[in-house]
């Protein structure tokens, strides 16, 4: 898309080039991470009609709030930074964009070619940076594109996240007229477009008798059709909260909350959507005699096995085939079920600290309202609420499950809290050590009910269940599990947060209203 070219700022034309290009991909957020060598672009985005810009001034935290507000269903959100190590900090978010499958579009300045290699300051070898984490789309220069229109930029496919990289001049001074705006949006670009579901007929099988299904991570258009299809088959299911599928009540009676009790015996295992939480899913890798078959939109195998089937497809597909027939036999769904059942009880007698956060958990997912927004922390938080949180419907779950990490969760659960009536998130106190500075962007948020539950264990309480864990050292047990005394309250008290310590999981607090901090203390 071409734009005309002023000559007496080829910056501010370069930069005009990139936010026209952006909004015709279907950007319609920024976050602004400014700086000098950005100057131009800043003030392009910020001309921009129909673009909402948001400011911080920490790119990792921005990058992670940039997700959060892809996952909220903003669409494709762009993340402008200077040049030199701030591109660096784009990574972990490129690298969660691209096995969540989303669309960040990153904008990076860069200082002129002449400079690649040189040393100068702020300058590094970042076109390119994020390798196939995040693809180049153009590698862009001022310098060289200054008497013609800059080169077009090739489509993009919103599949996953990309680059831009913008070599910029020193920028000038100038009127703020002659930084004329950017043209009005462009009509949105089509949705990606994916493949259509295979038809069941295509997993004609012998062991279906002893079908077990994981249901992933889901879009929204996905999940009515993939409940219709679960409540066809009558194969228990194991499901995922991020699969928006959580309290569904037709699938209530097909529900198995234990892993453990479906997929060790499975004969045949069927994955919709993202790659599911928990051991279970690892443990295939040598369960040989279990066939794996998985459908989702960004068609990753989730396993290292050779002879894991995977199709890449948008599962609301499958509302224009006909509905499979029931595919396996009572006897196996009630045995599973008891199974079940069994493990459910035994929960509360977990030893301590891990009973004492299953019942916080328990806790927290009774007092949540329901239409909120709640964010799953990886390690502890997400494995917990499946093993013991209340199931009922009408929640909106997110999660970071692309890569698995720990940080930059903050950031993202606040992009998914905006516009929100409640938010909240369940969060390990090394997962809130990670992020410390992502509620620099709250004052730019209209939604203020949003509490952020930090399970503090006082140190990383996922590693206490390793078996490797079990014989350890005290050397090497504090080495690996970081134990620490912190407290988050003056973390709370510096951004305003009100502050609530929770010591007894069977007492329920009262929320304060507004933003707040509950810490979870989970040992006695």
């Amino acid at each position: 898309m071409d734009t005309p070219v002023a000559p007496t700022n080829p910056n501010a034309a370069l930069a005009r080039h990139a936010v026209a290009y952006a909004m015709s991909q279907g950007v319609r957020e920024v976050i602004l991470c400014a700086g000098a060598r950005n100057l131009d672009l800043v003030k392009a985005f910020l001309a921009a009609p129909s673009i909402r810009s948001w400011r911080h001034f920490e790119e990792r935290s921005a990058a992670f709030f940039a997700l959060g507000r892809i996952q909220a269903g903003a669409g494709p959100v762009a993340v402008v930074v200077t040049s030199g190590t701030a591109v660096a900090e784009l990574l972990p978010a490129a690298v969660e964009a691209r096995y969540q499958g989303l669309p960040l579009l990153l904008l990076t300045a860069d200082r002129p070619r002449t400079f690649r290699g040189s040393g100068a300051p702020q300058t590094i070898d970042q076109a390119g940076l994020f390798g196939t984490h995040a693809p180049l789309l153009a590698d862009l220069d001022s310098t060289l594109e200054s008497t013609a229109p800059p080169p077009s930029i090739p489509p993009w496919k919103r599949t996953g996240p990309a680059q831009i990289n913008l070599g910029f001049n020193e920028p000038a001074a100038e009127p703020e007229s002659a930084n004329p705006s950017a043209p009005g949006p462009p009509p949105l670009p089509p949705s990606p477009d994916f493949p259509c579901p295979p038809d069941w007929d295509h997993f004609e099988s012998s062991d279906e008798e002893n079908l077990a299904i994981a249901v992933g991570a889901l879009a929204p258009e996905e999940q009515p059709a993939v409940a219709n299809w679960l409540a066809c088959l009558q194969a228990p299911v194991w499901i995922e909260p991020t699969s928006g599928l959580w309290g569904h009540p037709d699938l209530t009676p097909l529900w198995v909350r234990h892993a453990e009790a479906l997929f060790p015996k499975a004969t045949h295992v069927l994955r919709l959507g993202g790659v599911p939480n928990g051991r279970f899913w690892r443990d295939l890798e040598s369960q040989t005699h279990t066939r794996v078959r998985s459908l989702s939109r960004t068609g990753l195998p989730g396993l290292a096995r050779p002879d894991a089937e995977t199709h890449r497809c948008c599962l609301s597909g499958l509302a224009t085939q006909t509905p499979p027939p029931p595919i396996t036999s009572p006897n196996w769904l009630a045995k599973v079920r008891a199974a079940d059942l069994q493990l459910s009880r035994q929960f509360p007698a977990s030893p301590p600290p891990h009973a004492r956060e299953l019942n916080f958990v328990a806790a927290i997912s009774q007092i949540i309202p329901t239409h909120s927004h709640i964010f799953l922390g990886n390690s502890l938080p997400i494995r917990h609420w499946q093993a013991a949180a209340t199931w009922k419907p009408r929640f909106a779950f997110y999660a970071n499950r692309g890569a698995n990490g720990i940080d930059g969760e903050i950031s993202t659960f606040l992009g998914c809290a905006e516009g929100a009536p409640d938010a909240w998130a369940i969060l390990g106190d090394l997962t809130a050590l990670y992020d410390l500075a992502a509620p620099w962007i709250l004052p730019q948020m209209h939604s203020r009910k949003i509490r952020i539950c930090l399970l503090n264990n006082y140190g990383g309480g996922i590693f206490t269940h390793l078996a490797s864990m079990r014989n350890a050292s005290d050397l090497v047990r504090d080495t690996i599990c970081n134990p620490h005394a912190v407290s988050f309250k003056p973390w709370a008290e510096m951004w305003q947060f009100h502050y609530l310590e929770w010591n007894d999981p069977g007492n329920l607090p009262q929320i304060p209203d507004g933003p707040t901090v509950i810490e979870c203390t989970c040992s006695p």
